[in-house]
């Protein structure tokens, strides 16, 4: 249930980032790292029932933009995209994480900038 406070982080980002907007939010679009282990349509849920709390944000739709997890072996140098939990490489050193654990608020979109 860490989705419901995500969802209120990003309001509460947007809210940070435009205290004194007066154009509609149509879209919120966010880049979520796939280590993060979060259900899209949990977080879209909450972010739609916490938004509507906000006029210029209340009809605000949340894109959710899955990163991949991509590691570096520090021995070997060999970048992979990892589709499952092993966190070793074929040349037995522990892989590190480059992406995959970030949330990142990327854009906001108002109903002028969509043509409305």
């Amino acid at each position: 249930m860490h989705e419901m406070q995500i969802a209120q982080n990003i309001v509460d980002t947007v809210l940070d980032c435009f205290p004194d907007c007066h154009e509609p939010i149509t879209k919120v679009t966010v880049h979520i790292g796939n280590l993060n282990h979060i259900i899209s349509d949990s977080l879209k849920f909450y972010f739609e029932v916490i938004s509507k709390e906000y006029e210029f944000l209340k009809n605000a739709d949340l894109e959710i933009v899955k990163i991949p997890v991509n590691t570096l072996c520090p021995s070997c140098g060999k970048k992979k995209v990892n589709l499952e939990p092993n966190f070793i490489c074929e040349c037995g050193s522990s892989l590190q994480i480059i992406s995959g654990e970030e949330i990142i608020l990327e854009s906001c979109t108002t109903g002028e900038e969509n043509g409305n």
